[in-house]
């Protein structure tokens, strides 16, 4: 998949042009916003603003995103908890991962094991 085709790319420059999204945390690396397609009764996706296809594409000169992936998850996770006080973390790889961008999800649904 190229870049062009990425959905999350895709969402990033709307967001960049201004469209609205709910946002939890944007910093330079990564942002964490409501899920525009959400699939729990709160979803919050948090992915990176640079193109990387898996959590195993990750290099060295990618240590301050993953740190700051990791400070978004913080933050996304108080405010699922704030709101319903419980989340969830998950993130899809290998034949799962149906997005071929790096991201994860911190949600909220006790219909979903």
């Amino acid at each position: 998949m190229n870049i062009i085709e990425c959905e999350i790319c895709s969402l990033l420059n709307k967001y960049a042009l201004g469209e609205e999204v709910k946002v939890v945390y944007d910093s330079e690396h990564t942002i964490a916003i409501h899920s525009t397609k959400p699939f729990a009764q709160v979803h919050v996706v948090i992915f990176s603003k640079k193109h990387i296809p898996t959590i195993f594409d990750l290099t060295e000169q990618d240590n301050e995103l993953v740190i700051d992936v990791m400070e978004a998850i913080k933050e996304a996770s108080k405010e699922v908890i704030a709101l319903k006080g419980a989340c969830k973390l998950e993130m899809y790889l290998g034949e799962f991962q149906n997005t071929k961008h790096f991201h994860c999800h911190v949600i909220y649904d006790p219909s979903i094991d």
